[in-house]
Parts: C-alpha cells; structure tokens; sequence
C-alpha cells in the first residue's frame, strides 16, 4: 500500500494549530501507512477482512485529526487497533490524538508503548523527546494515575536525591569493609610486611568513623559484607593491588561530596580521603 502523495500535506492545518507542542505529529500518517505496508507480522490471528476495516478506520481517524477532532480520531485509531493488534505503531496515532486533546497523561502513556514495542524505529528519539517534554509540563505518577503538583514533585526529587546520598556513603562504607579484609588477610601471607598492618588499622578507625557520620546524617547503614579480593604471590603485586584498593575508596569517598554540603559531613571526611591517600603513597612505595 503506498504513501498517499499528500500525507503530510493534509496535516499541516493540525500542524498550525498545535504548533510546537506537536513537533512529532508530522509523521503519524507516514507511520501506520508503513506499517500496513510493511506487513508486520500479526501475533493474533488476522483476517484480510479485519485488516480492511482498520485500514479504513485508520483513514478515518487520519480525516479527524484533519478536522482536530482529536476525540473521534483517537476513538478510531483505537477502534483500528482493536482490529489490528499487532500494528505496534498505531500506539503513537492514540499518543498524537490523546495529545491534540489535551490529555497529558493518555498521551504519556501510549508515547511509552510504542517505545516498548516498537523497538526500531528512524524517529524514536523524536518520541523519546516528546514524551521528555511532557513528563515536565504534566508530570504524574503512572502507577496511581495521579497528576504530579509540584510539591509533589519536589517531594520525589528529593526522596530520589537522599536515596542517592544514601547509596554514596554505604558505597565508601563497603570499600573500607574491604579494604580491612584484604589487609587483614594479606598481614597472614606475607607477615614481615607491616605496611598491610598499619593501614588495616587505619581502615578500622576509618570504618568507625564513616558508620558515626552515617547515623549522624539519619542515613541507614547498609553496606553489604565486603569479600577481599584474590590475594596476589608476592608482597609487590600485593602492594599494587592495595593501592588500587585506597584508590577506589578515594574515588567513592570524594563521591559523597556530590550530595551533602561541607558542613553535614564535616571534617571526617576529609581525614578519612587524606588517610587513604598517605596508605596509597606507602603502597607505591613497596610495589616495586
């Protein structure tokens, strides 16, 4: 089945109309006609004369939208999609008309469909925006199906930023957890090296202070048992190894700063980074 030569042509009176807010409905016609002419395959059976009836109701609902009567056109694409399930894209027909009528929510959610099910597509980074869009004008939650007030919204924002916060310092915390273990074990293999004893000391201390900021700050500690890594045959790859170690703490210690200001942590945490990087120094040292 071709492409109607006018099929963006007739939709430019909805274009104007809509202006900017519809960037994506450019291509509605374009989608459905590919579709039934791809001949995508049906999950369901599919008789020739079900196919028809969609077909024309899908012409149908094309005329509505023509005529911005977004209601009727969304009744028959859906209608056409009834008749043809395994038509993925007609999910962005319902997203475009629920969006012409101003249904932010019905519009949201069939936009998410045809992503879901519409895996390929050349413009479904012009959906994914779209859908972006309205997520910021009429935010709500799809699990309630209620409209997002603002306070609402700040109010996730900011359940979503401690959970993050959260997650940072039992991040630190594991690190530290197994830094005490690889040393720990690393003091039994190679025991005249004291460098391993020193800095499983200082992660001790380390440790104890990071789980008393951690309660200070009403954060739940919940870093999961640290396993030690392979313990390496020679005091010089075990050094490079411990090295590492105080590296990837660093790294996850300096995280923290992104989510707290510098008076909610203090000065702990900076002793704790200052100490990390002196064992780090003394790691270089005997790895050679």
């Amino acid at each position: 089945m071709a492409r109607p030569p006018d099929a963006y042509g007739m939709l430019r009176p909805v274009l104007r109309a809509l202006g900017s807010n519809l960037l994506v409905f450019a291509l509605l016609v374009g989608w459905s006609v590919d579709a039934y002419a791809a001949g995508a395959e049906p999950t369901v059976e599919v008789t020739p004369e079900q196919l028809a009836y969609s077909k024309r109701l899908y012409a149908e609902g094309v005329d509505a939208m023509k005529a911005k009567r977004f209601d009727l056109a969304f009744t028959k694409f859906e209608e056409a999609y009834r008749y043809a399930p395994h038509l993925h894209l007609f999910n962005f027909n319902l997203a475009s008309a629920a969006d012409g009528k101003g249904d932010c929510k019905r519009a949201q959610d069939f936009y998410r469909a045809f992503l879901d099910l519409v895996p390929s597509h050349p413009e479904r980074k012009t959906v994914e925006r779209r859908l972006k869009t309205l997520q910021v004008q009429c935010p709500y939650d799809p699990d309630s199906e209620a409209l997002l007030t603002s306070e609402d919204r700040a109010r996730r924002d900011d359940e979503r930023q401690q959970e993050l916060a959260g997650r940072a310092l039992n991040d630190a915390l594991f690190e530290l957890r197994r830094s005490i273990g690889f040393y720990s074990a690393l003091q039994d293999r190679f025991p005249t090296e004291r460098t391993f004893r020193r800095a499983e000391r200082r992660r001790k201390r380390d440790e104890a202070q990071m789980t008393k900021l951690i309660l200070s700050l009403s954060v739940e500690v919940n870093a999961p048992k640290a396993e030690p890594p392979t313990l390496p045959d020679s005091p010089g790859k075990a050094c490079r190894t411990a090295k590492a170690q105080e590296k990837r703490s660093a790294d996850r210690l300096q995280r923290i700063y992104e989510h707290f200001d510098a008076s909610e942590i203090g000065r702990t945490l900076d002793r704790v980074i200052a100490r990390t990087g002196r064992d780090a120094d003394a790691f270089d040292a005997c790895a050679s």
